[in-house]
């Protein structure tokens, strides 16, 4: 049995929504052909129908989640904030003992060599920059009070001799 089937598309609406239709030749009997028309609907309804926002619980959920995270990384920023100026006050106090270690060396070989801590203390310019300031009176030949950015602190000094430089140290 031999035929020819021919299929067509169309579009049309139904209630407003535009929809394939398809024309199927249905090959049982070629001589009188039937045309039926299968209708598919372009726009699949959603999964949620009218979804225009958040809904109340899922805003909750996020601030609690912010909330939550908020209470972690605030105090951790402020430990690492007070972590930093520690290390930066003792990169200042690394800064000293450079000083009186070059002074101390420059001393050491010059035609008089190493005469006493004391001149050695008083030839050497304490101002290590604009963060770093010491409390009136200070230094002392036995340490001071540093005040880097608003926080102070106390350092020591050990005296120099002929054989080792002066070395600062924070007081905890």
């Amino acid at each position: 049995m031999n035929f020819t089937a021919v299929l067509s598309i169309y579009t049309f609406a139904v209630d407003n929504s535009p929809t394939v239709g398809i024309l199927e030749i249905l090959p049982d009997n070629p001589m009188n052909v039937e045309l039926q028309p299968v209708v598919r609907n372009m726009n699949p309804p959603l999964p949620i129908e009218n979804q225009k926002g958040l809904t109340l619980i899922e805003i909750i959920a996020v601030l609690i989640v912010l909330g939550i995270l908020a209470a972690v990384a605030i105090p951790r920023y402020m430990s690492f904030e007070a972590n930093a100026r520690i290390r930066a006050f003792d990169n200042g106090v690394k800064e000293l003992n450079a000083l009186e270690g070059l002074t101390w060396a420059d001393h050491k070989i010059s035609v008089s060599g190493y005469i006493s801590d004391a001149k050695i203390f008083g030839s050497i310019n304490y101002e290590i920059g604009e963060d770093y300031t010491w409390n009136t009176g200070d230094p002392l030949a036995t340490g001071g009070t540093m005040v880097f950015k608003g926080d102070s602190f106390s350092l020591s000094r050990i005296v120099s001799n002929t054989q080792t430089p002066a070395i600062w140290k924070r007081v905890p």
